[in-house]
């Protein structure tokens, strides 16, 4: 039996973990989206950069009689990453968990509580390091339906990014209560109205309509909240948005290699320590006379490269 300090990987729980972080990433949180996980072995360090000029530059490459092929040679940048680690745990009471063990199972559900909060601050995280990028206003709100010019607003960011790394984006995000206000604008109503009607279609078909006409790959919509009420306070619950309604990401996002394609950001895993974007752990507390489950990470959100973001702000 475990001594009272001996800490158990517990992969039992880390499958029902990763389930309910994808689960939070499909519905809800769009960080991990826009910096998808680079794993690394180390917790610091450096990575390669190939500047989009080396890539997209052109050559001669036609090749004459007799003649030898032309040649090329490259450089690249470095950046550097230092990971930092976050933890959170829950106690499962002994007496707690046995008395209502017929209706849940209070290690999952301490284990769930947990990486919410992990994955909350995360998301917290990344959205900070988002507002941080330059902002392009639109002329006009699209929570005024009427005057509200969308496509204009997105193919305007879309240029700029193809201007600044020949490459077209693959992410739109925005939050639910701008969706809805997008749904609501007369240019979409019009655009849709003969051929597919938003308001008869389901939230998926919504979303891919809506980036059809924008002319982007994928529309991710975030619900993220938190508690407005610090902990402790008598308030209850108050929701409060993560993510602003008054701006949206147009997103270069490439998630292979470091060095196979510019990409706005991404998630570096120190995987020595965090094998997992979230790790399940227990141990046994007998001042407490019950278990503790720990979810930890150990990451660095890190922008790579800022050219590969189009902030649109004044959407409300």
């Amino acid at each position: 039996m475990p001594s009272p300090t001996s800490t158990i990987q517990r992969r039992d729980l880390g499958d029902t973990v990763s389930e309910y972080a994808l689960a939070r990433s499909r519905d809800s949180f769009a960080g991990l989206r826009m910096m998808p996980t680079f794993s690394t072995p180390l917790q610091s360090g450096n990575y390669p950069i190939i500047p989009v000029e080396q890539m997209l530059k052109p050559r001669d490459v036609k090749r004459s009689a007799r003649g030898g092929y032309n040649r090329g040679d490259w450089s690249f940048e470095q950046g550097n990453y230092a990971c930092i680690e976050y933890g959170w745990e829950e106690v499962v009471d002994d007496s707690l968990a046995a008395n209502y063990r017929t209706y849940f199972d209070a290690e999952v559900v301490s284990a769930q509580i947990a990486s919410d909060v992990i994955l909350r601050e995360q998301e917290k995280r990344i959205q900070e390091v988002a507002d941080e990028e330059t902002a392009n206003a639109v002329s006009n709100k699209w929570s005024s339906a009427s005057n509200a010019t969308p496509r204009k607003d997105v193919t305007t960011g879309i240029k700029s990014l193809v201007d600044e790394t020949g490459l077209m984006p693959n992410l739109f995000v925005i939050t639910w209560n701008t969706f809805q206000n997008l749904l609501k604008t007369t240019e979409v109503l019009d655009a849709t109205k003969y051929t597919n009607p938003l308001t008869m279609n389901g939230f998926e078909a919504q979303k891919q309509l809506v980036a059809t006409y924008l002319g982007v790959p994928e529309v991710v919509v975030t619900n993220a909240v938190q508690n407005a009420n610090k902990e402790g306070s008598s308030s209850g619950f108050t929701a409060s948005d993560i993510w602003n309604d008054a701006y949206g990401y147009l997103l270069v996002n490439n998630a292979g290699s470091l060095e196979s394609g510019p990409s706005w950001g991404r998630t570096m895993l120190w995987t020595d320590d965090s094998p997992n974007i979230l790790n399940v752990e227990s141990y046994r507390e007998e001042a407490v006379r019950g278990s503790v489950i720990r979810v930890r990470q150990n990451v660095d959100e890190k922008v790579l490269n800022s050219s590969c973001m189009y902030r649109l702000t004044n959407l409300a």
